[in-house]
């Protein structure tokens, strides 16, 4: 593999640089995962794209010398030795200087929108209402206690949504400050694999590798970005760190498994990492340098997790850790997708490409590759190769079994951004021993660390920009209408009613289904002093979804600013019309005609649509702000 390797990585970031360059002009929404610089001047791309062939000019000069059966003298950043050693304190002060300047510059580069994910919801409610979340409970409770404390600095000068934005925003810079010394960590434990070369160990190569771990895709998680992924993020790289070390006798099972624990506790889907973690247990208890050790630490580590558990079910009665796990791994396996057909269509496969791309570059695509390395050098019997890639793979399955969401594939891509660290991390690892000598392997990490650079930095810049994040969201394939009804949100937010209903119309063209869309077109018709206007979207949107308190809430207020549950009646009947077997359309009729005290007709229309919709059993026939009266 000695020049198969590096010719594989060059043509690698050639095709990932040309897939970039397409999504500017064609495809631009297909291609979600590389499309940020179609957003910026064109001369921006052109500057960064030469900046990148000049990075991989040494890797192409040293393939040519490999063809001609020369060899160079030195490769790129060529250094001898590790320099001098440095002090505990020296590295600690170090350290935490990185942190303090990286979350600077991390608070200037936070992300202006939240658009994304559940941003919109967290903005205005906070992650944290209702307490304990049952998928991320230490996350919510840790941004919880931040808002807790700028609401007790600042009074009562900004908003409720100002303080929760910026309190979501420095858990996030503050998770990718700490992340900075971490990826050092990494970065040396990579270097330091025992089958590098003889004086192939380079300060150059780890600042390379360094650089590459902070400017993958999932950095924009750290930019002060409006979710829950980013503490994640920052254990999992711990997790990977202290699993590294112990497996080269550094470091101890405890830490490891402690690691694991604040992870899971953070986010369940770092669950994704429990076989690599119970591998190294396995390893460590019997065959490690320190079995008696090992075993006591798996003893503690058994203690944390109950007593995790524990704590967890006082903070929310009935929450039990091990069940709640159990729920997430089923839904994972797709047993209770939205869409049990799309995971195994094309628009899935085109959505996973997009979202390793976008959290990358390199990734999976690395971690691919390392595994193929691995199998041909056998290195995978080593407990520090089995371990990072068990943990790939662990991640690499929650990936391809996430389906789609009831945001979208492309707007829930936090979700799985964490897992980017992991195949980095492990994906430089694995291929290390592919490249022999050291100058092609400081060549490639040359070219893959400015193809990083190329990818993210205009990700980073574009989060910067409400107006080109909003342009960039405009053209996300999220289906169902869901795109254009999220642009419509953010046109209502600003009070530009107008262009508020101009996408409403798009998002219910493309879904007349879309009771979020409804539930919105109703409360601009509220806005817009239109109660007629909001009864329509109402009855629609209950008819729709039932269930949900909130719309029978809304459609009660539209009732009776509309002149009451008659004018309703009359809309009812006229929606009626030829659509005799709806049973949604049967449950409304029973609410309205039970606010107009009608009973004996209310409960016929309500057997009537149990009778042709069975599920409407359970769902409330009422509308209580009329029926109150």
């Amino acid at each position: 593999m000695t020049l198969l390797a590096p010719v594989l990585v060059l043509a690698f970031v050639l095709a990932m640089v040309g897939i970039h360059l397409v999504s500017t002009r064609v495809w631009t929404g297909a291609l979600w995962g590389v499309h940020a610089w179609a957003f910026f001047p064109a001369w921006a791309s052109l500057v960064a794209l030469a900046l990148t062939v000049i990075a991989a000019w040494p890797l192409t000069r040293w393939i040519a010398a490999a063809v001609r059966g020369t060899a160079l003298a030195y490769g790129p950043f060529e250094s001898n030795g590790e320099g001098p050693l440095t002090s505990r304190a020296r590295r600690i002060l170090i350290a935490t200087g990185a942190a303090l300047a990286g979350a600077g510059l991390l608070w200037v580069l936070r992300a202006r929108h939240n658009l994304l994910g559940d941003g919109v919801a967290i903005v205005a409610h906070g992650s944290w209402a209702g307490n304990l979340h049952e998928l991320e409970p230490l996350t919510v409770l840790i941004q919880a206690k931040v808002f807790d404390l700028l609401s007790a600095l600042w009074g009562a000068g900004h908003s409720a949504r100002d303080v929760i934005w910026n309190a979501v925003a420095l858990v996030s810079v503050t998770a990718g400050a700490l992340f900075i010394p971490l990826a050092w960590g990494l970065a040396k434990e990579i270097e330091s694999a025992p089958d590098r070369d003889a004086g192939g160990a380079s300060r150059w190569a780890r600042a390379l590798v360094f650089v590459i771990l902070i400017t993958q895709g999932y950095l924009q998680l750290f930019c002060g970005y409006v979710e829950n992924y980013a503490p994640l993020a920052l254990a999992n790289a711990l997790v990977l760190f202290t699993g590294l070390r112990f497996a080269r006798g550094r470091g101890s099972l405890l830490a490891s498994g402690a690691a694991l624990l604040f992870a899971v506790a953070l986010h369940l889907s770092a669950s994704a990492l429990i076989p690599a973690w119970v591998l190294l247990a396995l390893w460590g208890v019997s065959r490690g340098p320190n079995r008696r050790r090992a075993a006591i630490d798996l003893g503690l580590i058994v203690a944390l997790g109950i007593v995790l558990t524990v704590v967890l079910s006082m903070l929310r009665p009935g929450y039990f850790l091990p069940r709640t796990l159990w729920d997430v791994t089923v839904r994972a396996v797709g047993q209770r997708q939205e869409d049990p057909t799309y995971l195994l269509s094309l628009r899935h496969l085109s959505d996973f490409l997009n979202e390793q791309m976008l959290i990358g570059p390199l990734g999976l695509f690395a971690f691919v590759g390392g595994l193929a390395v691995a199998a041909a050098h056998r290195s995978w019997r080593r407990p520090d190769v089995a371990f990072a890639a068990m943990a790939g793979i662990g991640y690499a399955g929650a990936c391809v079994v996430a389906g789609d969401s009831n945001m979208g594939y492309a707007r829930n891509w936090d979700l799985l951004a964490p897992a980017g660290v992991v195949f980095t991390t492990a994906g430089l690892l694995l291929m290390r021993p592919a490249f022999r000598p050291a100058p092609s392997w400081r060549g490639a990490l040359l070219v893959a660390a400015a193809l990083s650079i190329f990818h993210t930095l205009p990700w980073v810049a574009l989060n910067m920009s409400e107006r080109r994040s909003v342009e960039r969201f405009a053209t996300l394939p999220l289906g169902g209408g869901r795109t254009e009804n999220t642009v419509a949100f953010w046109y209502a937010e600003r009070g530009d009613f107008a262009e508020a209903k101009r996408w409403l119309k798009r998002s219910l063209a493309a879904n007349p289904e879309n009771s979020r869309a409804l539930d919105l077109y109703g409360r601009i018709a509220f806005e817009e002093h239109n109660p007629r206007l909001a009864l329509d979207a109402y009855l629609i949107a209950v008819t729709i979804r039932p269930d949900k308190a909130e719309y029978r809430q809304q459609l009660a207020f539209a009732v009776a600013a509309s002149g009451g549950p008659a004018v309703g009646l009359g809309r009812i009947d006229t929606m009626m019309t030829g659509h005799q077997d709806n049973g949604g359309l049967w449950l409304e009729r029973a609410m309205l005609l039970r606010a107009s005290g009608h009973r004996a007709e209310a409960d016929h229309a309500k057997r009537r649509a149990i009778q042709l919709s069975p599920g409407l059993a359970t769902t409330a026939d009422s509308l209580p702000l009329l029926t109150s009266r």
